[in-house]
Order: C-alpha cells, then sequence, then structure tokens
C-alpha cells in the first residue's frame, strides 16, 4: 500500500514536472517574438531568470529519476531540459550584446577617443 502511494506520488509530479518542462520549452519560444530594443533589460532579466529555472529543474529531474531508479520505473529522459537552452542561445546571445552596447555606446559616441581602449571595446562586443 506504501509503495502504490509511492508510486502514484512520484507518477502525478512526473507529470505535473514534465507540464512545468513544457511551458519553459513555449517560453523559450516566446524570445523570437521580442523586437524592441526598450525592452532589453527586461528581456534580460527574462532569459536569465528561465535559465536559472532550468537549472533547478535539472535539479529535481536529477532527483526524479534517481527516485525513479529506486522504485524501478524506466527513467524518464527530460528532453526539454535539453531543449530549452538551446532555443535560448541565440536570443541571449541578442540581448545580452544590445543591453552592453546600450550601456557602452553613450561613450563610445560622445566621450573622448583618448579614453576608449580598442582593445576592451573588441572584448566587450565579441
Amino acid at each position: 500500500a506504501e509503495r502504490n502511494r509511492a508510486e502514484d506520488n512520484l507518477t502525478m509530479r512526473r507529470d505535473k514536472f514534465v507540464d512545468e518542462l513544457n511551458e519553459y520549452v513555449k517560453q523559450a519560444q516566446a524570445f523570437s517574438q521580442l523586437g524592441n530594443i526598450a525592452h532589453v533589460a527586461e528581456n534580460c532579466l527574462s532569459l536569465a531568470t528561465l535559465t536559472a529555472t532550468i537549472k533547478e529543474a535539472k535539479e529535481q529531474a536529477e532527483a526524479m529519476v534517481t527516485e525513479e531508479a529506486l522504485l524501478g520505473f524506466p527513467q524518464s529522459q527530460f528532453l526539454q531540459l535539453e531543449e530549452v537552452p538551446k532555443i535560448m542561445e541565440p536570443y541571449v546571445t541578442l540581448w545580452t550584446t544590445a543591453q552592453e552596447f546600450q550601456k557602452s555606446s553613450y561613450n563610445w559616441l560622445n566621450g573622448s577617443m583618448l579614453e576608449i581602449d580598442p582593445e576592451v571595446v573588441e572584448a566587450e562586443t565579441k
């Protein structure tokens, strides 16, 4: 009876977890719709938040796989945990580059040319 309860609990938590992971995939895909440069900071924060959420989800997945093994269940793959970072990668690059440009462009365009270190600019823009 206790084993059945543990199995049912695991199955319920796994199903809920898979639903959450699918939602993270949708959130990652939604970044393709963002394009307003005025929302650079907000977009970078959203990307960082989703990245942290995926990191936490990977830890949850490891614990769940361990629990599945203890109960003799087939181990879940949770492929969404690999899919989300791949989807997000170009948007992380885009929005962090835009944010760095916003932070530095005023000095580049209006500051003294003598104060600009070309090696720093090159490193920041790569």
